[in-house]
């Protein structure tokens, strides 16, 4: 058992490697870079539990996800561009705290991500694609979701209030349930189908 807790690390650059730890537990990353090696190689997290722990300020460049476990995970301040996350759970119960704040996650990819009843107002996911993710009941107020692409999504209960969806996708995704998009933002006619196809509208 790999357990790496309690550790601060900051002003630190990690570059293509893997994190053989399978639990990362109440530590700090703070002003760190994490991003490709010189060969390449994309930074790899893989089935490992990350809890109790806080990034802030930090940069993930092409960063890998796979089955992790990120249960109670404070991110702040931090820019995650071109990542991809394969089935990772940020919530698996109502007692599970994540909170995100200042975040940016560019051109990334999420797969069968869990995300409800997560707190993600101000979010700025720019570019990026959403596969069978849940955003039930959670927070996406002030959300930048321009041009990203949402396939099967579930939204039931989300608050959409004020969020930017210009030129974002949705198919197979259900928005007819979410709780609140008051003055959510939409391009004039770019991205209109899906919306409102994922709105309840028979468009034609």
């Amino acid at each position: 058992d790999k357990t790496l807790a309690g550790v601060t690390f900051s002003n630190c650059a990690f570059q293509g490697t893997s994190f053989l730890a399978r639990s990362i537990i109440d530590c700090k990353f703070e002003n760190c870079s994490f991003s490709k090696g010189t060969c390449d190689e994309v930074l790899k997290f893989s089935s490992c539990k990350v809890s109790e722990t806080i990034f802030e300020s930090c940069r993930l460049d092409s960063a890998s996800f796979a089955s992790c476990d990120m249960s109670r995970l404070k991110i702040n301040g931090c820019l995650l561009i071109g990542c991809f996350f394969d089935k990772s759970s940020f919530v698996r119960n109502v007692s599970r705290d994540v909170v995100i704040s200042e975040f940016q996650i560019l051109q990334s990819n999420l797969v069968s991500i869990n995300l409800s009843k997560v707190a993600l107002s101000h979010v700025d996911a720019y570019a990026t694609r959403f596969e069978a993710c849940n955003f039930s009941n959670s927070d996406l107020n002030r959300a930048n979701l321009g041009r990203c692409s949402f396939e099967a999504c579930q939204f039931d209960g989300a608050n959409l209030a004020f969020a930017s969806i210009r030129g974002a996708n949705f198919n197979q995704s259900d928005l007819s349930g979410i709780q609140d998009w008051y003055r959510a933002k939409v391009s004039e006619d770019e991205g209109k189908s899906s919306l409102l196809r994922a709105l309840g509208f028979l468009v034609s």
